[in-house]
């Protein structure tokens, strides 16, 4: 699986700016307010599901690779391998990771520096070894678990099967945007900007 991390610059109008630094203004107050202003878009993005109105696409069920993961460590399954959920908050430490930071006098950079931020953000192939270790753990839960008579092991007998047989799965993440600007971002920004130009200016978009 590539790992990587994942970062946006986005470039402000010069014409403002300059405007801002013509009064005398600092321009680092309204550089961090637009940067907090993307960081909860992109907050905004997980907690919605979706990416200025574009829905992502739902979490796979059952979660295969988070099975095989359980299996690693022993010979139970968690039962929300077998639930729908929102993705990518397990833990939400992708979305607690983004941040941003002002770069010289227009431009600010916003990501995240998670080794997994730029798969899930841009989708791609992902495989996970299913080890001898992960089949002697199923084989353990089918035979032990009293949940393999009904309920959801009975119903994904198949996946098991699958898993019994093959060394290694794979796949592909699908993308989910959660980085970039609005797509108002020049009006959202030039009323950021605005209010630090003219105080009486309260109309701000974010």
């Amino acid at each position: 699986i590539a790992m990587a991390e994942k970062i946006v610059k986005v470039i402000l109008d010069a014409k403002p700016m300059a405007m801002l630094a013509s009064k005398g203004k600092s321009l680092t107050p309204a550089l961090q307010e637009i940067g907090a202003y993307l960081v909860n878009l992109s907050h905004k993005a997980f907690t919605d599901q979706e990416w200025q109105g574009a829905r992502w696409i739902a979490r796979s069920v059952p979660n295969v690779p988070g099975i095989v993961r359980d299996l690693e460590k022993g010979p139970n399954i968690q039962d929300k391998r077998f639930n729908s959920r929102p993705a990518l908050r397990d833990t939400d430490a992708l979305m607690n990771s983004i941040k941003s930071r002002t770069i010289g006098s227009r431009a600010i950079e916003v990501g995240s520096s998670s080794q997994y931020a730029e798969l899930m953000h841009d989708g791609g192939p992902w495989s996970e070894e299913v080890s001898n270790t992960v089949q002697k753990n199923l084989l353990v839960m089918l035979d032990q678990s009293e949940r393999a008579a009904s309920g959801p092991i009975k119903e994904n007998a198949h996946i098991f099967r699958f898993l019994l047989n093959r060394k290694e799965i794979s796949g592909k993440v699908p993308p989910r945007q959660f980085l970039g600007p609005p797509k108002d971002a020049k009006e959202v920004f030039g009323n950021i900007i605005a209010k630090y130009l003219d105080p009486r200016n309260t109309k701000v978009g974010a």
